[in-house]
């Protein structure tokens, strides 16, 4: 299967990037400072530390995403040359995969240093790790689309999957149209013990939509190998 090589081929890429050995440590040091400090009262959420700790996975996963681009920007030649579906895999399978290489230092850590057992639930902060990356990586896909030069592309990302839906409120008639950008609201809703099924999916159809949108941007190229050997 082509996901076998593409795995090879980010891992690879991932471990010969001198920023690896830069991020990777700082993301395992991360859950254990800021489990040291909040008792101290200093902290960015008021949710405890479980709040942190999913603002913690969430800016992982901003990371991984960020490095995906990065990654993927190299690799424009080649994937110009794929077909429309096996082009948005690659893309897709190499922000999952990155997204999973960042996130297990900050859960390894967390597991072991006293993070709350009930935040390792499948339907909690996992669900919601996963969720966040598949918004991250369909916003990203249609930024990559877009004829943006990669530095603001890389800008771009963090600004509206992060500080716009944050700061601004764009509601017309109860509907919040910036919500459909908002990575961070599946952690959000992850982090809520209530929060309802219907919730859960409403703040998941916007990845339907943009991975929609992604895929009707990605223009073919006219010797396209479809079916690479």
């Amino acid at each position: 299967m082509w996901f076998g090589p593409v795995l090879r081929w980010v891992l690879a890429r991932w471990v010969r990037q001198p920023a690896t050995w830069l991020v990777v440590p700082v993301l395992a040091a991360a859950w254990p400072i800021v489990n040291a400090i909040h008792p101290l009262g200093i902290t960015t959420t008021r949710r405890g530390e479980t709040g942190a700790l999913y603002e913690l996975v969430f800016l992982s996963a901003l990371a991984a995403t960020l490095a995906g681009q990065m990654l993927l920007g190299r690799a424009e030649p080649l994937l110009v040359s794929l077909g429309t579906g096996r082009r948005c895999g690659v893309e897709f399978v190499t922000h999952l995969a990155l997204g999973a290489l960042y996130l297990l230092p900050v859960l390894i850590t967390a597991w072991f240093t006293q993070a709350p057992r009930s935040a390792f639930a499948p339907t909690r902060l996992p669900l919601g790790a996963i969720l966040t990356l598949f918004h991250l990586a369909a916003l990203a896909q249609v930024l990559r689309r877009l004829p943006l030069p990669r530095s603001l592309q890389a800008t771009a990302l963090p600004l509206l999957a992060w500080a716009l839906p944050a700061l601004v409120t764009a509601s017309v008639m109860g509907v919040d149209f910036l919500a459909a950008l908002d990575a961070g609201r599946h952690l959000e809703l992850a982090s809520e013990r209530q929060a309802s099924g219907p919730q859960r999916i409403g703040a998941g159809l916007p990845i339907i939509g943009w991975t929609a949108v992604g895929l009707l941007m990605t223009r073919p190229h006219p010797h396209a190998l479809r079916r690479p050997r």
